[in-house]
């Protein structure tokens, strides 16, 4: 989930080789969202790389939704707000 957050955060397209179950949802999530493409690992070869690479990088609409994505999450602060509301829950559980 990082890489998909930095990927987001940088406004870079997705190619997504899913190796795990919750790596597997997640790239459900990109590929319904229209954030890139999911490629199953068994069929994954330097051809199948290489275009999907390709087509994710010269789709306008999967760049445009990618960007807006961005946005929302640059708007969201990042992995600092996250850092800050995780200080502020602690502390104030801690004084209870």
């Amino acid at each position: 989930m990082n890489s998909v957050m930095e990927s987001l955060y940088y406004g870079v397209p997705m190619v997504v080789i899913p190796q795990q179950g919750e790596q597997a949802l997640s790239a459900q999530g990109i590929a319904e969202m229209g954030l890139g493409l999911t490629l199953e690992k068994e069929a994954v070869n330097v051809i199948t790389l290489r275009e999907a690479v390709e087509q994710v990088a010269h789709d306008p609409a999967c760049r445009e939704r990618v960007q807006c994505m961005c946005q929302i999450t640059h708007e969201a602060g990042g992995y600092q707000r996250a850092a800050e509301a995780i200080i502020q829950f602690t502390q104030e559980h801690m004084r209870r």
